[in-house]
């Protein structure tokens, strides 16, 4: 995945190589604890490291090494039973202004975390520790923690208790600028992906998500959702993206369903006498909606790779003719479909291109390819997963995270249009398992471009649940572009319970 920001086009190689931060940004070098266990506890050392990582990493304040390099530096040395002489000689060697090293030590079931942060200018570590009663209590304990080392990197204080209602989003100060919360309604299913779109020809705007192998189109009506039509699709169908849009040109909204087995098999719906009904199926390419300057939706279908990584293939424009849907001409270079958003972002009237790279670091490039921005980690995260074998490794299922929808909204005046991205927050426990990542919690960011960067302009932390995907849409019918968002509880299909469900979230456009 780290090769996402690469694939956009050949020419952006060297444009989007990694970087290690800016010159303004805490340069901290996370080394992996020393785990004391009769058992074999690897997986939970990899697992530690990688969610380490990614959760102190604060975009353009805090970056984190990266880990091979810290490694390869830190070959034989102990961190957590170095010296003090020999801490800080690592740490001039690998150019780190912090070092975070400790250990986890298990007795019984029980298990103790000690973790150290080292300034190069101070005279001692700072100690950070948890207990937890077994591996089950486990991430609740490291997530505090983690939280008071974040605390301390950034010099910012512990953000206020939560609302008492944990349905409650809770936006921060600047969120006049944003979206203002308006409802939140309960669907029974993991969702896996959001459309909207005027599905039935009537003129309003139908709220679609899918689940694994479902469709479900509602309405929104008294503030509630009415469930008007569902499609139920084959046991192995594995849904990993949808659109909604009017394609044909007919009237009606299509439904564009992502379903993968041994790489794309899509299919799509569209309403036909108060049911949904399949007009294609067994496309053999990944599909997504672009939406065009007039508003036209622009569909693109991406063939699978056969290389290691899948979304390396050719992409297509899909032009619907005597009711299939044909490729035209490919379009050139490799174009990572799921990665990217185009967008003018400075109001001069081309389009720039921000990709949502495999660190999770957002990177703005400009319409010949140049790089104009590249943000620290920390965006991204995902709960729904692909999963695939790699080319070569037939025997290893990989699980590859599809990222969550960014949107372009309208910007503030006489500037140009603000991003709007997710992030999840992971617990990590995905990596203890070898398999998917889990993440309990989810926010939504506005960035606006100042120039030089995209800043932070707004944000709504803390929604329950993981963040699966959103929407601009008008779904009230009072003339404004709302933000629709589904989270799911539990965070990953996985491990959730047969009572697992979702949320639609629906915000209303803040004043500017």
């Amino acid at each position: 995945m780290r090769r996402v920001a690469s694939l956009v086009l050949v020419a952006l190689i060297c444009c989007l190589a990694p970087r290690e931060g800016t010159a303004a940004a805490v340069r901290l070098a996370v080394c992996p604890l020393q785990i004391y266990s009769g058992e074999d506890l690897a997986y939970l050392r990899e697992g530690l490291l990688d969610m380490f990582i990614s959760r102190l990493q604060v975009e353009d304040r805090v970056v984190a090494l990266d880990k091979s390099r810290v490694r390869e530096t830190l070959g034989s040395l102990d961190a957590a039973n170095a010296s003090l002489t020999e801490r800080r000689g690592f740490m001039s060697r690998v150019e780190a202004d912090v070092l975070v090293y400790g250990s986890v030590t298990k007795l019984g079931e029980s298990l103790s975390v000690d973790v150290r942060l080292l300034e190069a200018s101070a005279a001692a570590p700072v100690v950070f520790s948890a207990q937890a009663q077994n591996l089950d209590g486990l991430m609740p304990e490291i997530e505090g923690l983690l939280e008071q080392v974040r605390q301390r990197l950034t010099g910012d204080r512990p953000p206020p208790p939560p609302p008492a209602s944990p349905r409650s989003p809770a936006p921060t100060s600047g969120s006049a600028a944003g979206f203002d919360p308006s409802l939140q309604l309960e669907v029974p299913f993991q969702a896996r992906g959001l459309g909207v779109g005027d599905v039935d020809g009537a003129g309003g705007a139908e709220i679609v998500l899918a689940d694994s192998n479902g469709v479900f189109v509602y309405r929104l009506t008294d503030g509630a959702l009415q469930l008007a039509a569902e499609y139920r699709g084959k046991s192995y169908e594995d849904v990993i993206h949808l659109d909604v849009g009017d394609v044909n040109g007919n009237g009606l909204a299509e439904i564009f369903v992502t379903s993968v087995r041994d790489g794309p098999r899509s299919f799509v719906l569209e309403w036909s006498e108060g049911e949904l009904r399949p007009t294609e199926t067994d496309l053999r390419y990944f599909l997504r909606i672009f939406q065009g300057a007039d508003g036209t939706p622009r569909l693109i279908g991406q063939e699978a790779s056969g290389d290691s990584w899948p979304f390396a293939g050719r992409s297509y424009p899909l032009a619907h003719r005597e009711g299939r849907y044909v490729a035209g001409e490919a379009l050139p270079g490799s174009f990572p479909l799921y990665y990217t958003l185009t967008v003018d972002l400075d109001g001069d009237g081309p389009e720039e291109t921000v990709i949502l790279d495999g660190e999770g670091r957002l990177v703005a490039v400009n319409v010949a390819g140049g790089q104009l921005w590249r943000g620290g980690a920390g965006y991204g995260g995902s709960c729904v997963n692909y999963e695939y074998l790699p080319v070569g490794k037939e025997d290893v299922t990989q699980y590859l995270e599809i990222p969550v929808r960014m949107l372009a909204a309208a910007g503030g005046v006489g500037k140009g249009r603000e991003v709007v991205v997710a992030r999840n927050r992971g617990t990590g426990l995905g990596n203890f398992l070898r398999k998917k990542k889990l993440y309990g919690a989810g926010e939504l960011v506005g960035l606006e471009w100042d120039g030089t960067a995209l800043r932070r302009t707004w944000s709504y932390p803390d929604l329950n649940g993981c963040v699966v995907d959103m929407q601009f849409a008008d779904v009230t019918g009072d003339g404004q572009r709302d933000l629709v968002a589904v989270t799911t509880d539990g965070g990953e299909v996985l491990l959730s319970g047969p009572g697992s469900g979702s949320t639609v979230h629906l915000f209303k456009p803040g004043s500017r």
